[in-house]
C-alpha cells in the first residue's frame, strides 16, 4: 500500500510526468507499506537520529563513507534529498525504528537509481527485517517509479550484505579502488526482479509472514 499527497498512482507512473521539473519530490510518497514494515520518507526531526547511526563505529565500519558527520553536514545533506530524485525512508517495524533504506541519485532519463540501506547494530543485514524493507522499496522502484535498473555499490569486504546480493542474483558489473577500499557494484533490473521464481517466491513467503 503507498500513501501520497498530490499526485495520484497514474499521473506518477507516467514517465512524462515524472521528469517534469516542477514536481516537487517532498509532496508525493512519504509511507511505504508492505511485507509487514512501514517506510516512513526521513523529515528533518530524523536526520539527528540518522547522524548518531552514521557516526557510530559498528555501522560506520561497513559504509563506503566513514568520516564523521557534524550537525550542519547532515542538514545541508537533508537540503539535498528532498526532490524526487532521492527518496529515503525510515524502517519502521514493531514500532521500532531499525534504520534508513533509499533509493537516491534517480535519472529518470536512464531509468536508473542508487539503492542501498543503513540498519542499526543489532539488526543483521541477512534479518528478516532488512529482507522486507529490500523488497518493499525495490517494489516501490520497479513499479511505482518503473525504473528499469537499480545499481548498489558496497565495500568488497562486506560480506553480510555481498551474500545478499549473490543470493538474490544481482550482477557484479565493476571493482574498483577508492581511498585504498576495494569497492563493488552490483546490478538488478525490473524484469528480472519482476520474473525471477526465486524473487518472486521470497516476497510471497515474506507476505504471509
Amino acid at each position: 500500500m503507498l500513501t501520497k499527497n498530490k499526485l495520484n498512482n497514474d499521473n506518477y507512473n507516467d514517465k512524462k510526468n515524472k521528469e517534469d521539473e516542477n514536481l516537487s519530490g517532498e509532496d508525493f510518497f512519504n509511507q511505504i507499506s508492505s511485507y509487514g514494515v512501514i517506510l516512513n520518507r526521513v523529515k528533518l526531526c530524523d536526520i539527528e537520529l540518522i547522524r548518531r547511526w552514521r557516526n557510530d563505529p559498528d555501522i560506520s565500519k561497513d559504509l563506503i563513507y566513514r568520516k564523521y558527520i557534524s550537525s550542519e553536514q547532515q542538514i545541508k545533506w537533508f537540503s539535498t534529498i528532498t526532490n524526487k530524485n532521492n527518496f529515503f525512508y525510515t524502517i519502521n517495524f514493531l514500532k521500532r525504528c531499525l534504520g534508513i533504506v533509499y533509493i537516491k541519485d534517480i535519472d529518470y532519463e536512464l531509468s536508473h537509481g542508487t539503492f542501498g540501506l543503513i540498519t542499526i547494530s543489532d539488526c543483521a543485514p541477512e534479518s528478516l527485517v532488512v529482507l522486507r524493507s529490500t523488497f518493499c522499496l525495490l517494489d516501490f522502484c520497479f513499479n511505482q517509479l518503473i525504473l528499469e535498473k537499480i545499481s548498489m555499490k558496497i565495500l568488497a569486504r562486506n560480506y553480510k550484505i555481498k551474500h545478499i546480493c549473490v543470493r538474490y542474483k544481482l550482477q557484479l558489473v565493476e571493482i574498483c579502488n577508492q581511498d585504498e577500499e576495494m569497492i563493488e557494484t552490483y546490478t538488478l533490473y525490473r524484469n528480472f526482479y519482476n520474473n525471477d521464481q526465486y524473487c518472486v517466491d521470497t516476497r510471497d513467503l515474506l507476505r504471509v509472514q
